[in-house]
């Protein structure tokens, strides 16, 4: 197989993986805009930092909003810990802080949470946009690797 056969494949592949995860993960937070509503009281709202070392960059310093609220559910009481379907790290405090700030302790909010399991829930609906990006990458890659198939052949 000649190498610019074998290249074109290899982007094809990689486009079609992160195309993959991308839609899974797309799904995943889409769902939850489907999620039955109901009200709920932060119970924890703190940052939590954590600094990793690699030779390539040194330390650094990772942010993530620790957040905790309680809610009701067809008549059961609930805890959970998720802001949205899939939280993330960063390093710049002020981002986390930011989200620390909308979810004070003692503060009401609306809980979206999994009508058939009610122990999933979140307290921002949807798809941020990591997950596009992370699907225009898959389309960009695979579509590289379409037309680098095509020149190949």
């Amino acid at each position: 197989m000649p190498e610019s056969i074998l290249a074109a494949v290899v982007v094809l592949g990689i486009g079609l993986v992160f195309l993959t995860v991308a839609l899974v993960l797309l799904w995943n937070c889409w769902v939850t805009e489907n999620w039955t509503e109901t009200t709920g009281e932060i119970t924890v709202s703190r940052v939590a930092e954590e600094s990793k070392h690699d030779a390539e960059r040194g330390t650094r310093t990772f942010y993530r909003a620790r957040i905790a609220y309680r809610y009701e559910a067809n008549g059961a009481s609930y805890e959970a810990t998720k802001v949205r379907r899939y939280d993330w790290q960063s390093t710049s405090r002020e981002r986390v802080n930011a989200i620390r700030d909308r979810y004070l302790a003692g503060k009401q909010v609306v809980v979206f949470y999994n009508p058939t399991n009610p122990r999933q829930a979140v307290l921002e609906p949807g798809a941020s946009w990591f997950q596009y990006v992370f699907l225009g990458v898959g389309f960009v890659l695979t579509a590289a690797g379409v037309v680098q198939l095509l020149q190949a052949l």
